[in-house]
């Protein structure tokens, strides 16, 4: 199975076939019933599985302007991740390839860098399990 691959779903654009699809790569990667919770939970909040682009989050310095914007299912955060020589390519990769997205978060979780997903390190995901 390809687990990078977006074919094998049904849908990315309904939130609750996300949220399944979201369970299954958990699943696939072999995450414990405890990480797959944490997953989702942490998705759930970060863009409540819609990937789209008018889900996405400007980060504002003191004085309001924007510095950086996180896109898609995962929220993927544009200064570190998304641009040449970085992980990603563009927004448009990372908004057409939800699947991709998710694997990378397991990844990173897998990896402990979880916290980089301010639903997981302010605790908030919580609320959704």
């Amino acid at each position: 199975v390809n687990v990078n691959s977006d074919d094998m779903y049904d849908s990315w654009d309904i939130p609750a076939q996300a949220r399944h699809n979201v369970r299954a790569l958990c699943d696939i990667a072999g995450l414990s019933l405890t990480d797959k919770n944490i997953i989702t939970a942490c998705i759930a909040r970060e863009s409540g599985f819609e990937n789209n682009p008018n889900v996405k989050c400007e980060n504002k310095d003191a004085s309001g302007a924007v510095w950086s914007t996180d896109w898609g299912i995962v929220q993927c955060n544009d200064w570190y991740h998304i641009g040449p020589g970085k992980d990603f390519p563009s927004v448009e990769y990372v908004l057409a390839n939800p699947a991709i997205m998710v694997n990378w978060m397991i990844q990173c979780m897998k990896d402990g860098q979880l916290g980089m997903w301010s639903s997981f390190s302010s605790g908030i995901y919580k609320r959704y399990l």
